[in-house]
């Protein structure tokens, strides 16, 4: 019985390990999935204001001679 039953934890290890792995890489793609639709927020809150602050600014420049 022991034999099988280190055989049992044996095969469990590595597939522990394959767990944990796809766990990190799914919370390492949740964050970068957040950080994108923050980008994508904010752009679109501030995009205008600040497109509007390089235009003003292109508009107000006087050519050089």
């Amino acid at each position: 019985m022991n034999a099988q039953n280190s055989a049992t934890a044996s095969e469990q290890s590595p597939q522990k390990k394959n767990n944990t792995i796809w766990i990190i890489v799914l919370v390492l793609l949740a964050l970068m999935l957040c950080a994108c639709l923050a980008v994508i927020v904010l752009l679109g809150l501030f995009g205008p204001v600040v497109g509007n602050v390089f235009s003003n600014i292109i508009l107000t420049a006087e050519p050089l001679p």
